[in-house]
């Protein structure tokens, strides 16, 4: 507590708020070394079965036409939000992105050579499963 001179009551007050209020239970460890420890044996635990993958994306689902169309552009290679925000309004529909050039990939702000070449590429590539 004193590393940062936060008072020990304000600290217990925001776990017992996270227990209590939120129903999220806590763990208490150590250091980071064994916090990291602790993480990697509770992913080791819940995928050891085998049956369960790691997600990649969320299963919130996305409510509006919009959201779906700025999670599927947001999925391409250095393409966040705002830039699938951008290139959305610029090209108007996913099909057109898709179907874009890397010069014309190039034209909306942010997205540069090496980022148009990385989506043209990955949207040309052919699918190979890794085993």
């Amino acid at each position: 507590y004193s590393k940062r001179g936060v008072h020990p009551n304000a600290i217990r007050g925001a776990l017992a708020s996270i227990v209590v209020d939120f129903g999220i239970p806590t763990l208490f460890t150590r250091d980071e070394k064994e916090t990291a420890a602790m993480i990697a044996a509770m992913l080791k635990r819940e995928f050891a079965d085998g049956k369960r993958e790691i997600q990649i994306r969320s299963d919130k689902r996305l409510s509006t036409p919009c959201e779906q169309q700025e999670s599927i552009v947001a999925g391409l290679p250095n393409v966040n939000v705002v830039l699938a925000s951008r290139l959305l309004l610029e090209f108007e529909t996913v099909q057109k992105i898709f179907n874009a050039t890397q010069k014309e990939l190039e034209r909306v702000q942010g997205i540069g050579k090496k980022t148009a070449d990385e989506i043209v590429s990955v949207l040309k590539e052919k699918y190979k499963k890794e085993s």
